[in-house]
């Protein structure tokens, strides 16, 4: 039986293709957990109007090719298990019917989640949206415009 346990929080952020501009910037929520087992990522991936939800299970981030950055955004407030935080994060709605919703939004939308359950403090959700932000317009081919 799975044990409930301390659970770090990151955004991961990707290079983006075919140019790394904000736009096309991947972002995913990564975690890491206080009992060493293995780390999980969990992303909107797919298109406009076509995305669904991924877990990476036994993932790390920085070992991928695109890997730009991760932002710290801190400790969940109370120990869960990896089937009930991938339960939680799943109920983050996938909204194929917005063109403007992508992987950023959806990252954004679990960190509000997770702050409207009191998993998170405002200030972590703060500084993993504000962290983010920053990390996209950090994109190094964002002067083509």
């Amino acid at each position: 039986m799975a044990t409930a346990t301390s659970i770090d929080v990151r955004v991961a952020v990707f290079r983006g293709e075919p140019i790394d501009q904000a736009q096309w910037r991947h972002t995913a929520l990564s975690f890491s957990f206080g009992d060493q087992s293995p780390p999980i990522v969990i992303h909107a991936v797919g298109s406009p109007h076509a995305f669904t939800l991924e877990v990476k299970q036994n993932c790390r981030p920085e070992s991928e090719v695109k890997f730009a950055q991760a932002i710290q955004v801190g400790q969940l407030r109370g120990p869960m298990t990896n089937a009930e935080l991938v339960f939680f994060m799943s109920q983050t709605p996938i909204n194929n019917l917005d063109r403007e919703f992508n992987c950023q939004v959806w990252v954004e939308q679990a960190l509000a989640r997770l702050k409207a359950a009191n998993h998170l403090t405002g200030e972590q959700y703060e500084r993993g949206v504000d962290g983010m932000t920053t990390v996209l317009m950090e994109a190094t081919d964002e002067e083509m415009d």
